[in-house]
């Protein structure tokens, strides 16, 4: 009388009961388990079953995570995206990947509308990366999170520092951050340095044949 079985669903009459039994099968079963039933789950739900079941760092199930954060993102729950490739953080055998993974958890969490955690993972994306088109990721992340809730012209010089930055090995991306510059300084009243930007981002474009549709 301790589960009950039905709709292709196996459920605990008390959470309580629940915790006991985790607690009673010990970590190695559990893993076991999580094991099993990734291999009858969706993605998603395999994702986060082989996560449960990693005793420490696993590519496998990062890879795993980073599909789930994709199908998360492209069905609209940024939140859920955020949260899954932070999961595939902590998991990443690989230091690259890890980074990889952490910046786009930053984009995700900036379009969950979560400020903080938003910069808190592009900081540390730009403490640990040397990779400019990472580095202009996360870069556009932290501007975005510091323009919308601390200080929008200080947004502003983050995204100008940032093409500067990354302006000799790739243009099209120090354009995409300038663009950005010129929008915020129009919302932090600043038309003219708005236009500088502007004029910027169309100079850098131009070199390589960019429009700034394409730029968007």
């Amino acid at each position: 009388g301790l589960v009950r079985v039905g709709d292709g669903r196996i459920e605990f009459v008390h959470p309580l009961m629940r915790v006991a039994v985790r607690e009673a099968v010990g970590p190695a079963a559990m893993r076991d388990a999580h094991t099993r039933l990734a291999a009858v789950a969706d993605v998603e739900r395999r994702a986060w079953h082989l996560a449960a079941a990693a005793a420490g760092p696993d590519e496998t199930a990062a890879i795993a995570l980073d599909d789930a954060a994709m199908i998360a993102a492209s069905r609209g729950a940024p939140a859920v995206a955020a949260a899954t490739w932070q999961r595939a953080v902590d998991l990443s055998a690989d230091p690259g990947r890890r980074v990889e993974r952490l910046s786009r958890a930053a984009t995700a969490w900036w379009d969950a509308c979560d400020g903080p955690l938003a910069l808190r993972c592009a900081d540390e994306v730009l403490r640990a990366s040397t990779d400019p088109a990472t580095r202009a990721d996360a870069t556009t992340a932290r501007a975005e999170a510091i323009g919308w809730t601390i200080d929008c012209r200080a947004g502003v010089q983050v995204l100008v520092d940032g093409a500067t930055e990354v302006a000799g090995v790739d243009p099209d991306r120090a354009a995409a951050l300038l663009l950005r510059a010129a929008l915020q300084s129009g919302l932090a009243a600043r038309p003219v340095d708005g236009l500088a930007c502007a004029e910027q981002a169309l100079r850098h474009a131009e070199r390589v044949g960019s429009t700034f549709e394409e730029l968007r």
